[in-house]
């Protein structure tokens, strides 16, 4: 994949970003359909930053491939989602994450 592509990803997850926070910020906590929506976008955005992982670092064979990655930017580290524990762990998250929507949309 080419870095314009790359910078498009990345606009597009910023743009997501902020779409997040201005959500979150600016609406009543009791209204559902703000809360799906946010919903929604944070699993799209933590969709795109695993598939932007996936495609920016290289393969590595086997299961000798490291848990975690230096960040793209910044400092710190990222699970990486091409090891099979670095999945699992990927896929926990958006469980946890769909658990806390579903039970706050009960609630």
């Amino acid at each position: 994949m080419n870095n314009k592509k790359l910078k498009l990803l990345d606009i597009g997850m910023l743009l997501l970003t902020i779409v997040i926070l201005i959500g979150a910020l600016f609406s009543n906590p009791d209204n559902k359909w703000m809360m799906s929506l946010i919903f929604i976008s944070v699993l799209i955005l933590l969709g795109i930053g695993t598939y932007r992982y996936w495609i920016t670092f290289p393969e590595y064979k086997g299961r000798n491939s490291p848990i975690f990655l230096p960040k793209i930017y910044g400092l710190g580290w990222a699970i990486n989602p091409r090891n099979p524990f670095g999945m699992v762990v990927v896929g926990i998250l958006f469980v946890v994450i769909i658990t806390a929507f579903v039970s706050a949309l009960i609630r």
